[in-house]
Formats: structure tokens, C-alpha cells, sequence
């Protein structure tokens, strides 16, 4: 790739990122709800009063909780609870290793896993390692706690779930359809010049090169798609839709059962993951973590500005898996489809099942990945 197209498409990024206000840095994209928090802790009394929303939960699940804590309280919940464990901090990087293995055995983990941070937001600090070098080049990055969980493949949706004190049955207030980036191949250029050439993703550039650096080079086939990252986070490089048409009674009544088995929960959100190749199988949960968070139903991508005061929320989250147990012991817890977002040229889905497994959430093994609150 040419230095001069490289730096050219990097100022376009640059243009990009301050247009369009899904790209803008917290900095600038919070301050309202700064504002609005403080009004509100004015007319109810209290700094801390947001707190009390989910009771049973430390700190009502805000950021910087601990996800292993949640994960804990979610074990009973659920015989579908993902399988996960708390590697605590040691400065001997080959016994962390070791041990990191042998909770991998002893949960009877296969390669991917996941690797986060006990306490972070934003996704910072998670990882899915594929093998034991991997896990071991993330543990000399990540010195302090952090959570083994279970990798569960899948299209992920964030379900943001309420319920008012004294209601017997609450409800799904939205719904987040994450997808991964992707780009097509020509046979021509190299995935460095497909990613800085693409419409949107060159706003994203360094996150996706930084991610796929040692592929930059190759020049993938004419039509093949390749997908810049495997995380669905915002900051990481997915991509946020308006996932509300997929909302059904069934989906409710499986999101309801899961979050009303938590005592005291009333307001969070759950990252779920239809199984692809079970159409009425559900939804699977399978991450935990702290975060802010608003309605992304009003973060729709296709809006050149912000329309709305946001709200923030805490996520933690536990992963469901069918068929599954909790683990135990000391540490464990146990039609084709597109949408267009930001540019109308980008086009964003593939084929496949995964909005109607998500709609037929109660009808066979519902597994939740993720679970939030207020902050």
C-alpha cells in the first residue's frame, strides 16, 4: 500500500470519526450524561441512590465491579451457567500459565477461550485465545485478575431488560444487534488496502490493522469475506443496530426466568447468542462485564446525530450453555440477512438464522451471556 493513499485514507478516517457521532470518544460523547445523572442525584437525594436498583448485587453491578462476584450469583441461577474461573494475579508468568491450563482441563474447556479482566469496561483487556501461546502472551499483557470463561460462538444481541420494584414479570426495553466488520475481497488488493479503503471501516482503521497485523499483507480471493474482529464491542469495531423487530413473547418469557432467578436484579442487560444451527433453540449468554451503558435502540448508526439524554448501566454478565453445569470449586462458577450502517454502501449482514432463534427464545435451550445494571 502506497504511503501517501495510506495517509490520505487517514485523514478520511480521521473526517469520519468526528462526523459521525457513533465514533466520538467518551470525552465528547459524555458530558450529557454526566449532566443528567447529577440532575437527577439533585431530585432524588443522592449520589449513590442509582445504586439501588439491583440490590442483591455489590454496587448494583456499576462499572469496576467484579464479573467473577456476578458470575458467582448467577451460578445458581441456571444449570446453563458458562463454566468459568478466577485466575488470580502472580508474577511468575509460567506457573500462571500452568494454572490457567489446568483450570482450562479441569473445566473441560476446548481452545477458544475467553480472557478478561475481573473489573474493566469498554472491552478493554478481553481476549479470545485460541491456544496456549496465546493465552500466555495475554497473561504477561494482563498482570491482574482475570476471568476464564467459556467461549460460545454466535451472533450476539444485547437484551436490555427492566423491572419495576413490585412487579411479578418484567420486560425488554431493547435490543442491540451487534455485527462484526467485514470486508470483501477484489483478488486485488491486500486486506490492509481493503480495510482503508472501505467506506466505514477506515474510521476504525488502527483498531482493525492493530487486530489482524499479521494478515495485513494477504490478498484475499474475489468475494471472500473476512471479518475484521471477534469481539462485540462498539470500541473494538462491531457494529450496532436497532435489534427491536426480533423482540417476541417467547424471547420475553426466557430473558424474564433468567434475570428473575437473580434476587434483587431489576435493570441490566443480557448478551445473548442463538444457536446458528438450531432454529428454535434460543438465545446463549456468555460473557460477563462491567460497562456502561445506554438504550441502543436510539444509538441507531444511520442517524448523523445523537437524538437522544442517555442513562447509563452496569453490565455483568454470565453465559448459558445447553445441556450445561456450573462448575465448582475454589474459582469456578460455574433468509438472508443485511443491514447498512453509517454509509449506505456499507453492508453489514450474511445469510443466516440467527434474528429467528433469537425471536424463538423460550422454545428450547435459552443461554444468557451477559447481564447489566445502572451506573
Amino acid at each position: 500500500m502506497r504511503p501517501a493513499h495510506r495517509w490520505r485514507r487517514r485523514l478520511a478516517g480521521w473526517w469520519l470519526r468526528w462526523k459521525r457521532w457513533e465514533f466520538w470518544p467518551p470525552w465528547a460523547l459524555y458530558p450529557p450524561i454526566v449532566a443528567w445523572i447529577l440532575w437527577l442525584t439533585l431530585r432524588h437525594g443522592g449520589l449513590s441512590v442509582f445504586t439501588s436498583v439491583n440490590t442483591k448485587l455489590w454496587s448494583a453491578g456499576v462499572i469496576g465491579g467484579s464479573k467473577i462476584r456476578i458470575l458467582a450469583a448467577l451460578s445458581s441461577c441456571d444449570e446453563r451457567v458458562a463454566r468459568s474461573w478466577l485466575l488470580a494475579p502472580d508474577p511468575d508468568l509460567d506457573r500462571r500459565t500452568e494454572r490457567l491450563l489446568e483450570a482450562t482441563a479441569r473445566l473441560g474447556l476446548d481452545w477458544p477461550v475467553v480472557l478478561k479482566p475481573d473489573s474493566g469496561a469498554r472491552g478493554r483487556g478481553v481476549g479470545i485465545v485460541h491456544d496456549g501461546a496465546e493465552a500466555r502472551a495475554h497473561l504477561a499483557a494482563e498482570p491482574g485478575p482475570l476471568v476464564l470463561q467459556e467461549y460460545v460462538p454466535g451472533r450476539e444481541y444485547g437484551v436490555f431488560y427492566t423491572r419495576m420494584p413490585g412487579e411479578a414479570r418484567g420486560r425488554i426495553f431493547s435490543i442491540t444487534d451487534k455485527r462484526p466488520a467485514e470486508v470483501v475481497g477484489d483478488g486485488r488488493r491486500c486486506l490492509e488496502e481493503l480495510i482503508y479503503d472501505d467506506p466505514r471501516a477506515v474510521a476504525l482503521a488502527r483498531v482493525y490493522c492493530e487486530g489482524l497485523a499479521g494478515r495485513l499483507a494477504e490478498v484475499p480471493a474475489a468475494g471472500e469475506r473476512v471479518r475484521l474482529g471477534e469481539l462485540g464491542t462498539h470500541c473494538r469495531g462491531a457494529i450496532f443496530l436497532d435489534g427491536n423487530h426480533l423482540r417476541t413473547p417467547a424471547l420475553e418469557d426466557a430473558v424474564d426466568r433468567l434475570a428473575s432467578a437473580v434476587e434483587g436484579f431489576h435493570f441490566g442487560r443480557l448478551t445473548c447468542v442463538p444457536p446458528p444451527s438450531r432454529p428454535s433453540a434460543g438465545a446463549a449468554s456468555r460473557s460477563s462485564n462491567s460497562t456502561a451503558w445506554y438504550p441502543r435502540r436510539l444509538m441507531s448508526t444511520t442517524r448523523r446525530f445523537p437524538c437522544w439524554l442517555p442513562t447509563g448501566c452496569f453490565s455483568a454478565s454470565g453465559a448459558w450453555r445447553p445441556g450445561s453445569a456450573p462448575g465448582s470449586g475454589d474459582g469456578a462458577t460455574g433468509g438472508p440477512d443485511s443491514g447498512r450502517c453509517c454509509e449506505r454502501r456499507w453492508t453489514i449482514g450474511a445469510a443466516d438464522r440467527a434474528g429467528a432463534d433469537l425471536r424463538a427464545g423460550a422454545a428450547g435451550g435459552t443461554m444468557a451471556r451477559h447481564v447489566c445494571g445502572p451506573s
